[in-house]
């Protein structure tokens, strides 16, 4: 009976997990991006879809922290991104940590 139950458990969490934590999806240019004094930077693209309930703030922005290694990578890239006016995709990470209401990012990618 616990093999049972313990099995539906593991399934039921593997089918409803991914919609539970999912990010949204964002394309386009890039509209505008922010910087603010503690190394928080937020950005909106032109289309997002899928948005977690988190955020709550501008349609289509994301963000993330400048003050990690990878995250001054990021910068880099979105600002060179921006600066060539090339659409960007982005994958939200479903959180809303650096900004209460605007989500994280989990990656995105840029195609020359």
């Amino acid at each position: 009976m616990r093999i049972y139950i313990t099995l539906a458990l593991t399934i039921f969490l593997f089918t409803n997990t991914s919609n539970a934590i999912a990010g949204s999806d964002g394309s386009g240019l890039i509209k505008d991006i922010v910087i603010a004094t503690d190394g928080r930077v937020t950005f909106t693209v032109e289309v997002q879809t899928n948005v977690p309930t988190c955020k709550t703030f501008q349609w289509g922005s994301y963000s993330f922290s400048s003050t990690t290694s990878a995250g001054k990578a990021q910068l880099a890239l979105l600002i060179a991104a921006a600066a060539r006016k090339q659409p960007i995709a982005v994958k939200g990470a479903g959180t809303c940590t650096h900004f209460s209401s605007v989500e994280d990012i989990d990656y995105f990618s840029v195609t020359y």
